[in-house]
C-alpha cells in the first residue's frame, strides 16, 4: 500500500482529522493491526468494532476512524458519520491517487472464475493484481482497492451484491475502467423480486465506469441483450448461443473452441476471423467428473422457488451418472440452505422441497439458516467456526454433522445385519 496521510483521508471521506499521521496500511481487525496503520472500525448487525479502538491502539493502530465525534482517543482521529461508507470513500481516494486501471466483474456466477481468466491473461503483460478469494463486497472490495500501488496497471476486481445499491456505492470507490456482466441467475431473488430485478442491481456497476470506458455483457442472457444499446456507454458483447455477439465461441469435442470476431474492432483479431483455444481449467463437465469420483454427495439447495425447481435438473444428472459412468453414487442427502423459519415463504419452501423429495430422498432435518455474519466470512477470509463458531450458523453445521454422522451408522448396521 501506498503512503497517505490522515489529512487526505479526512479529504476522501468528507470527515474531520484530529491530529496528522502517515499511513500506510488500513485495518478492520484490532487483533492485528499492521505498522503505520489506521484502524477502521466497522458497525455491524450485531456488534460495533468501535467498542475496540481501546483494543486496536493498544495494538498500535497510529490513527483511528470513528463516528463517535465526541470520543477522543490518544492517537491522532479521523470523525466520518459512518464508517462503512468511508471506507468505500477511502477507497475510492486511494484507488485515485495510485491509477492504473479497474476491471470490474459481477454476475449471478461464474464472477471468481472470470476474475481468475482475466487475472491470468492481463498478468502475461501487464503489473496486474486481483480479488483475492471472494473478498467482494462492501468491505472486501475497498480493501482489495487500498493493496494496489502506483505500480499496479490493472486490477481485476470482483462485485458480488444481494440488495439494490450496494454494486453503486462499490463501483463509485472501485471507477472501473471495464465493467463484465458474466450473467442474470436468481440468486438474492427474494431481496430482488425478479430476474429483472436482479439485472437492474447488476448494471449499477456501470454507474461507476469511467468516461471513454466499455460494459463487456454476455449476449446469450436475453435480459442483458435487450439493454445493450440504452446503457449510454461502448458496449462489447460475447456469447456461444446468441451468433450476433461481437465475440463468439464454436466448441469442438476435442475441447477446443473457436472464438470468432464478428465485429469488434481488434487490431490482433480483425473481423470475420478466429483463432482455436483450449482451457486448461475445469467447466460444466467438470460436474460430471466430480460425480463420477464420488462415492456420495450431498446436495445444498437454497430455500428459494426456482433453487428448488432446479433440484429436479440436477436429480436428473445424477441419475445420468449412475447409469453411464458411477452406478454405485449415492446420494447422501438434500441440504436446506439460507432459511428463514420466521417468514411463510421460507416454510412454504421448506415444505415444498420435504414433500417433494421426502419420501424419495433424505431431507436433513437440520438446515443452515440465514446469517448476516456468515455472510461476512468470504470479507474476512475465515470459516464460520473461526470468524462466529458460537452463532447460530456454525451451530447448524455442527448440528448437521452429528446427523450425517448418525445416518451413517445407521446405514453401516444395516449393512452388517444383511451380512450375517
Amino acid at each position: 500500500m501506498e503512503r497517505f496521510t490522515l489529512a487526505q483521508a479526512a479529504e476522501w471521506t468528507k470527515g474531520e482529522a484530529r491530529g496528522e499521521a502517515a499511513l500506510t496500511a488500513v485495518t478492520t481487525d484490532s487483533r492485528q493491526i499492521p505498522p503505520e496503520a489506521l484502524f477502521l472500525p466497522i458497525k455491524g448487525e450485531r456488534f460495533d468494532a468501535h467498542d475496540f479502538i481501546g483494543k486496536a491502539i493498544e495494538n498500535g493502530a497510529a490513527a483511528v476512524m470513528s463516528h463517535r465525534e465526541n470520543e477522543e482517543y490518544p492517537v491522532p482521529a479521523l470523525y466520518v458519520e459512518n464508517t462503512s461508507q468511508a471506507l468505500l470513500d477511502l477507497a475510492g481516494g486511494y484507488r485515485t491517487m495510485c491509477g492504473g486501471k479497474v476491471v470490474g466483474v459481477t454476475g449471478s456466477v461464474g464472477k471468481t472464475t472470470t476474475k481468475e481468466l482475466l487475472y491470468a491473461v492481463l498478468s502475461q503483460g501487464f503489473r496486474a493484481q486481483k480479488t483475492e478469494g471472494n473478498l467482494n463486497n462492501e468491505i472486501g472490495l475497498p480493501l482489495t482497492l487500498m493493496r494496489m500501488t502506483r505500480d499496479t496497471e490493472v486490477l481485476v476486481a470482483e462485485m458480488g451484491m444481494n440488495h439494490f445499491g450496494e454494486l453503486s456505492r462499490m463501483t463509485a470507490a472501485a471507477k472501473p475502467n471495464l465493467a463484465v456482466i458474466t450473467n442474470i441467475g436468481t440468486s438474492h431473488i427474494e431481496f430482488l423480486g425478479s430476474r429483472e430485478g436482479i439485472c437492474k442491481a447488476k448494471l449499477e456497476i456501470l454507474e461507476g465506469l469511467q468516461e471513454g470506458g466499455a460494459a463487456v455483457l454476455c449476449g446469450d442472457e436475453p435480459l442483458l441483450w435487450d439493454k445493450r444499446e440504452s446503457l449510454g456507454c461502448k458496449v462489447v458483447t460475447y456469447g456461444i448461443e446468441n451468433s450476433a455477439c461481437d465475440l463468439t465461441a464454436d466448441l469442438h469435442s476435442d475441447g477446443t473452441f473457436d472464438i470468432v470476431n464478428n465485429g469488434l474492432a481488434a487490431a490482433h483479431l480483425p473481423v470475420g476471423e478466429k483463432f482455436t483455444a483450449k482451457l486448461s481449467i475445469p467447466g460444466k463437465h467438470n460436474v460430471l467428473n466430480a460425480l463420477a469420483a464420488a462415492d456420495t454427495t450431498l446436495i445444498p439447495v437454497q430455500a428459494q422457488y426456482l433453487s428448488a425447481k432446479g433440484l429436479e435438473q440436477l436429480l436428473q444428472t445424477v441419475q445420468k451418472v449412475r447409469r453411464q459412468i458411477n452406478p454405485k453414487l449415492k446420494i447422501e442427502g438434500i441440504l436446506l440452505t439460507m432459511t428463514d423459519s420466521r417468514t411463510n415463504y421460507g416454510q412454504q419452501i421448506d415444505n415444498l422441497i420435504r414433500g417433494a423429495y421426502g419420501s424419495k430422498i433424505k431431507v436433513f432435518d437440520q438446515t443452515i439458516p440465514r446469517s448476516v455474519r456468515a455472510a461476512e466470512i468470504s470479507a474476512v477470509g475465515k470459516s464460520i467456526f473461526q470468524h462466529d463458531p458460537k452463532g447460530k450458523v456454525a451451530e447448524a453445521y455442527q448440528s448437521l454433522t452429528g446427523e450425517v454422522m448418525a445416518n451413517a451408522e445407521r446405514q453401516l448396521k444395516r449393512v452388517a445385519e444383511r451380512g450375517r
